[in-house]
């Protein structure tokens, strides 16, 4: 799996997050809310089909993180599917790569 950097200006994301602990994120607590992105992905909006899923993780200092699961849209809705979660993704440098399984 080849990782490389990414400077993206920034964008647009609909999707889920999620607040868990280190200790959750080795225990797979996320695997639950990816998959949830992936069952669902055809309920979102103005997906950009070649973007791929984006997960952006915004730490609190030591203990714990807010884990975003996204697909990348072309602007933030007004409207957004039950439970799901609309973010502006900052431009920045970013880690990309391609998981080999989806």
């Amino acid at each position: 799996m080849e990782i490389k950097k990414t400077a993206k200006a920034g964008f647009a994301g609909v999707g889920f997050s999620q607040t868990v602990s280190f200790e959750e994120a080795r225990a797979k607590k996320l695997h639950g809310v990816i998959q949830q992105l992936k069952d669902r992905r055809g309920e979102i909006v103005g997906v950009q089909e070649d973007s791929g899923m984006w997960a952006i993780s915004d730490h609190h200092g030591e203990g714990e993180f807010t884990f975003y699961i996204l697909m990348e849209t072309e602007s933030l809705p007004e409207t957004l599917p039950e439970g799901m979660i609309s973010y502006q993704a900052p431009a920045l440098t970013y880690a990309q790569t391609r998981h080999p399984q989806h």
